[in-house]
C-alpha cells in the first residue's frame, strides 16, 4: 500500500525562511537549530552594490556584536547581490547568518520579500522568532539612531519587546526602511566616510544631468548657449 505523505509542518520561522540557513562560507545548518530559543529574528535586506546598505551594515554589525547575545536575537541576511562573488565578499564581513542563495532558494527569497512588502533596501524587519509574527519594519532607523551607544542599543531592544506582535496579514508595512532621521543619517556618514563619496558622486551626477537638460531646453527655444555643463 502507498505510504501517506507527511502533513507535519515545521516551526513558523522554518516555514517562512526555509529549512536551512547559511552560517558561514557554504556551511548550512537547520533553521530551527540556528534560531532555537531566540526572541527575535531580524530580516536584513541588503546588497553590496547599494551605497546606503554599505553605510548601514557596519552600524548594524556593531549593534549585533554588542547586543545579540544578551538581546537573544539573530539576524538573517536576504541578499540582493548581483552574483555569488559579490555575495560571498559581502557576507564574509557579516557576523550573522544568511538565507541560502542557491537556485533552490531563489523562490523562497522572492516569497520572503513579497510577504514583507519590500520596496527598497536597506531594510531591517523584526519578527517574533517563536511565532513568526510581525513586530516592526523600520528597525533600521532605531539601530542607526542608537549608533555605538550601548545603552541606547539596549533601549532599542526594550522598545521592540514592548510592541505587540501581529500576524503578517494584519501588519501595516512601510515598504522599506522608512525615512532616516538627521541624527541617524549623520551618524551613518561619520561611521562610513566612503558613503559620503557615494552621496557626493550622486549629487554631482544629478547636477550634471540638470545642466544638460537646461542646455537642451535653451537650444530648442533658440535663446543661446548656457555653457558646457561640465562640473
Amino acid at each position: 500500500a502507498p505510504v501517506a505523505a507527511s502533513t507535519k509542518k515545521g516551526t513558523p520561522m522554518e516555514e517562512f525562511l526555509g529549512p536551512n540557513l547559511l552560517v558561514e562560507g557554504d556551511t548550512v545548518k537547520p533553521t530551527n537549530q540556528v534560531l532555537k530559543g531566540k526572541d527575535f529574528v531580524l530580516i536584513y535586506f541588503s546588497a553590496a552594490w547599494c551605497p546606503p546598505c554599505k553605510g548601514f551594515t557596519p552600524v548594524l554589525t556593531d549593534f549585533y556584536n554588542n547586543q545579540a547575545k544578551d538581546g537573544n536575537f539573530e539576524i538573517v541576511y536576504v541578499s540582493s547581490d548581483k552574483d555569488m562573488d559579490e555575495f560571498n565578499g559581502y557576507f564574509a564581513k557579516m557576523p550573522w547568518v544568511a538565507q541560502p542563495v542557491d537556485a533552490e532558494s531563489a523562490q523562497k527569497k522572492t516569497e520572503i520579500a513579497q510577504a514583507l512588502k519590500i520596496q527598497s533596501i536597506p531594510c531591517l524587519i523584526v519578527l517574533d522568532a517563536k511565532t513568526g509574527k510581525f513586530v516592526k519594519d523600520t528597525a533600521r532607523i532605531d539601530v542607526a539612531e542608537a549608533g555605538t551607544d550601548k545603552e541606547k542599543q539596549k533601549e532599542v531592544l526594550e522598545k521592540w519587546k514592548a510592541i505587540e506582535a501581529v500576524p503578517l496579514e494584519e501588519a501595516e508595512f512601510s515598504g522599506g526602511g522608512g525615512p532616516m532621521t538627521m541624527s541617524g543619517f549623520f551618524y551613518t556618514l561619520l561611521k562610513n566616510p566612503a558613503f559620503i563619496m557615494a552621496v557626493l558622486y550622486g549629487v554631482k551626477y544629478l547636477m550634471k544631468m540638470w545642466v544638460k537638460y537646461q542646455q537642451k531646453k535653451t537650444l530648442e527655444s533658440g535663446e543661446g548657449d548656457v555653457g558646457s555643463g561640465e562640473l
